[in-house]
């Protein structure tokens, strides 16, 4: 959908989500987050960043509280204590590279180095706190001794929020053509029917194989690794007996066929071995289509 867009925390950016704009909206907005009002009606917060250069009279535009978006990171896995403990591994590289510049004759540098060892995830947090949040934000200092990214950018996100506490998160759709956001959809649908213009090719993920039982799945597992063992990583196995459920060909076949009604996005194959019923069936979910 978007090549480079701006998401806000309040009339701030998150610099690092403008190239993954569309990725960023699908996990931190939900449908019910989408707007379209006069521009003297918006958010305040929205207002006061498009009035001095926004055109048109009705501004279209994603908007939710900050603690929502909050609580729909840590829905997908992106809690405090998840972040602290990526935040510790993180900055014990950091305090590495710094360490590393003891030598390089710059004697300045030695009282912040020292100052950053020794810190929690708390502790940092407490320090920058202290600071303005121009200082935070823009805290490259001597050289960048205080600067460290994470590799994961929606962890950074969700510690931003987590350390600026903005009242909101929004982004201005207003740019978008109408091919390329149609109002009658929600915001999901639209995500989905226009994807990114990155030239990647979307992984399938494992395959996950269903069986009858757990003798049928010891046996594949194990044909599998002899016989294809740079691909054993690629398959898990999921048998009705494991799980308690009522086994036998004829309920795994009611499930496999109800698959293509859902949105699950793994290559499922089921290997019933009734095979006056159903001699083997492949579900592609992600098409909603069944062979």
């Amino acid at each position: 959908m978007s090549d480079e867009r701006d998401i806000y925390y309040d009339e701030r950016t998150f610099g690092d989500l403008s190239y993954m704009w569309d990725s960023a909206c699908s996990l931190l907005f939900s449908d019910d987050d989408f707007y379209e009002r006069p521009l003297s009606n918006v958010h305040p917060i929205v207002r006061k960043v498009l009035r001095d250069w926004h055109q048109e009279p009705v501004v279209r535009y994603l908007y939710a509280p900050a603690a929502k978006v909050r609580r729909r990171l840590e829905a997908q896995g992106y809690t405090r204590e998840k972040c602290a403990t990526l935040w510790e591994r993180e900055y014990a590289r950091h305090l590495a590279r710094l360490e590393e510049l003891r030598g390089a004759g710059y004697d300045e540098f030695y009282a912040e180095i020292d100052a950053q060892k020794g810190l929690s995830y708390e502790a940092w947090e407490a320090r920058y706190t202290s600071k303005s949040k121009e200082q935070f934000e823009t805290y490259i200092k001597w050289g960048g001794l205080q600067h460290f990214n994470f590799a994961d950018t929606f962890a950074s996100v969700a510690m931003e929020i987590d350390f600026h506490k903005p009242k909101a998160i929004w982004t201005d759709l207003s740019s978008l053509y109408p091919d390329e956001f149609d109002v009658g959809l929600s915001l999901h649908a639209n995500l989905e029917r226009n994807p990114p213009g990155v030239d990647l090719i979307e992984t399938t993920g494992p395959v996950l194989i269903l069986t009858e039982g757990t003798s049928d799945t010891k046996i594949l597992s194990t044909a599998i690794k002899a016989m294809y063992p740079e691909f054993a990583d690629m398959y898990e196995f999921v048998d009705f007996e494991e799980f308690k459920i009522e086994g036998g060909a004829s309920p795994l076949t009611k499930m496999v066929r109800a698959f293509p009604n859902g949105s699950l996005r793994s290559l499922t194959t089921t290997l019933p071995d009734w095979n006056r019923r159903l001699s083997s069936t492949k579900v592609v979910c992600r098409n909603r289509s069944a062979q």
